[in-house]
């Protein structure tokens, strides 16, 4: 047997170990009383009778068909979606759009007359596919006889207001200006009116090319003084028409187009011309 004082660190040890596992135990039960607590909330939550949310009514069974997509359903639904689609775009970009297309578009401009119709070169039966000096050189297509048609309404405006001169201006480039004016003036000549044509068009002359004349002495050179008139003009092909083609013209010639001395010009020409 070993001495007493020996024992007293071994007795010491084993109550420390009893009194730590004693609070385990005592943890432990407190969780147990936890979790019983727990399991009887559940029970009685579990005896409601909205507790239950998931009913069985059967035993499964494999479907037979694909529920999504059903091509009877997706197919006329897409196209009618496109349809609409396509539909309304078409319809925003004619409500957007503000280019002339047709005559029933001129009368939607205010204040703004439709003197005539020049349809499509292609759209004359005489196989005349430009519209240049078509008035000349086919007097009796449907060309001709539409520049005609516009010539009888211009002449009849002209005439009520007691107008002797006519300018013709075009909205963009390229917009057929001299060909319709060449065309309109072939008309006046041929209705044996004394017609003369000025060219004024500075920045793209081309009323020279057309008639096969030289650039010049012409309006530019009239303004600048160094031409005269009777120089100046020069008679073409076409009975009763002369023309004055753009000459030489300085920068400030636009200027010299609003002065006196052009009005004074304009004044001349209509004692000589109809």
């Amino acid at each position: 047997r070993p001495p007493r004082s020996t024992l007293f660190p071994y007795t010491t040890l084993f109550r420390s170990s009893y009194d730590s596992l004693k609070e385990d135990i005592t943890r432990q039960e407190d969780q147990l009383q936890a979790l019983d607590n727990s399991l009887n909330t559940i029970g009685i939550m579990r005896e409601r009778p909205d507790a239950v949310r998931v009913n069985r009514r059967g035993p499964a069974s494999k479907p037979q068909e694909v529920s999504f997509p059903r091509i009877k359903i997706i197919v006329p639904g897409v196209t009618f979606l496109v349809v609409v689609l396509v539909g309304g775009l078409v319809f925003l970009k004619e409500m957007l759009d503000s280019r002339i297309k047709s005559p029933s578009d001129v009368k939607l401009l205010p204040k703004v007359d439709l003197l005539g119709v020049i349809p499509h070169a292609d759209e004359d039966p005489n196989g005349q596919h430009e519209i240049d000096m078509v008035v000349a050189h086919q007097p009796a297509g449907l060309l001709a006889e539409n520049f005609r048609q516009l010539r009888t309404e211009v002449m009849n405006r002209m005439q009520r207001r007691r107008f002797r001169t006519l300018m013709v201006a075009g909205c963009e480039p390229s917009g057929g200006v001299t060909a319709v004016t060449i065309n309109l003036a072939c008309s006046l000549a041929l209705n044996d009116r004394k017609v003369l044509l000025i060219d004024a068009n500075f920045r793209r002359p081309a009323l020279h090319s057309q008639f096969k004349l030289d650039k010049g002495p012409g309006l530019g050179d009239l303004m600048s003084g160094g031409a005269d008139l009777d120089s100046a003009v020069r008679a073409t092909s076409a009975n009763n028409l002369d023309v004055i083609t753009i000459g030489d013209a300085d920068d400030h010639i636009l200027e010299s187009m609003e002065s006196d001395a052009f009005t004074q010009l304009l004044r001349k020409l209509e004692d000589r011309y109809e």
